[in-house]
């Protein structure tokens, strides 16, 4: 990175830390306002994490302050980091093992292990001694969690959820597409195979929505967001 890009980052921590002091709202009350936690609120005003561009200019609409000065300092750091040459890692060679007659019997143990567990609907141990991965239900405690999104629209929010509901808030942007940017949250017993889709906020070009919309959960079921800009859409968060 440039001392340019150096720059832009100190003066956008400073920015932000101005902000936050003159708007005198608690590190809290900031999160909430800019659709984060109250965490990641603090991680990103004090500079110890660089801040999605959604959520510079939510936080700086959180303190009342006019976004696009900051917005730019996030484009001048962003720009010399992409502009910044790589760097070059050496790296040692690689081992190539050779394979013998020894590694047979493992894999053939592997193969025997796989028929045993379909015969017997159970998951067995493979041949390394490690149980084969099988999804699982999402947890049914309390939890939170933050999202970003940068998929030819911008969003950001928080997912909270209950045994029984999930409560998802935040932003949407669109950038001047020319289609419709959504939100949509799967309700499922396992991401990317939704039981169902629900859109909870739409902008059209050159819109920002926000979102506030509380999801009933069945027995063992969580939540899971994503943007969608016309037919395109991004992976489940």
């Amino acid at each position: 990175m440039t001392d340019d890009g150096v720059d832009a980052r100190q003066q956008l921590v400073k920015e932000l830390r101005r902000a936050k002091q003159a708007s005198g709202l608690s590190f809290a009350t900031l999160g909430s306002r800019a659709y984060c936690s109250r965490a990641s609120a603090e991680r990103y005003v004090n500079g110890k994490q660089f801040p999605p561009k959604v959520a510079v200019e939510a936080l700086a609409r959180a303190c009342d302050v006019d976004p696009e000065p900051l917005l730019r300092l996030w484009d001048a750091a962003v720009d010399s980091e992409v502009s910044a040459p790589p760097a070059i890692v050496s790296r040692p060679p690689v081992p190539v093992s050779t394979p013998t007659s020894r590694a047979r019997p493992r894999k053939y143990a592997g193969i025997v292990g796989s028929v045993l567990g379909v015969l017997l609907g159970v998951p067995l141990l493979s041949a390394s001694g490690v149980a084969p991965a099988v999804p699982k239900p999402p947890a049914s405690t309390n939890g939170c969690r933050d999202y970003y999104i940068d998929f030819h629209v911008y969003t950001l929010g928080r997912l909270c959820w209950t045994a029984t509901d999930a409560t998802v808030s935040g932003q949407v942007t669109n950038q001047g597409g020319p289609d419709q940017a959504t939100v949509q949250v799967c309700v499922s017993d396992h991401p990317n195979l939704c039981a169902q889709t629900i859109t909870v906020a739409a902008a059209g070009p050159d819109l920002r929505t926000r979102y506030t919309r509380v999801i009933a959960l069945p027995a063992g079921y969580g939540a899971w967001v994503r943007a969608c800009a016309g037919d395109y859409c991004s992976t489940w968060k």
